[in-house]
């Protein structure tokens, strides 16, 4: 009984995890498309789908769904490393600094 909490409770957090990581790229993109850097928005928008599904992936590989253990985990860090490092280029974009506001046509 006990086990079985625990697991739902790791699903649990892992998926709050990537629903964070998720709504957060989201928000990135958002202020991102608008302004015509549409290039950094599909990087974007590839990253979070990759970071996504090999969660996803990971949560089933930790439960013997899938062998690919050590695949699996090496492509998610390297994915969420590849996004971080996105994100910390994009830090400085002008677009993305508190007192921009967008351009009303």
């Amino acid at each position: 009984m006990v086990s079985s909490i625990k697991h739902m409770i790791g699903i649990a957090g892992t998926t709050g995890a990537l629903i964070a990581v998720w709504l957060s790229v989201e928000a990135v993109i958002r202020r991102i498309r608008p302004c015509g850097d549409i290039s950094r928005a599909a990087l974007l928008d590839v990253l979070r789908w990759a970071v996504a599904g090999l969660g996803a992936l990971g949560i089933l590989v930790g439960y013997g769904y899938a062998d690919l253990v050590a695949v699996s985990g090496i492509a998610w860090f390297a994915a969420i490393a590849v996004l971080i490092v996105v994100l910390y280029r994009s830090a400085h974009l002008p677009y993305l600094s508190p007192a921009w506001e967008p351009v009303t046509s």
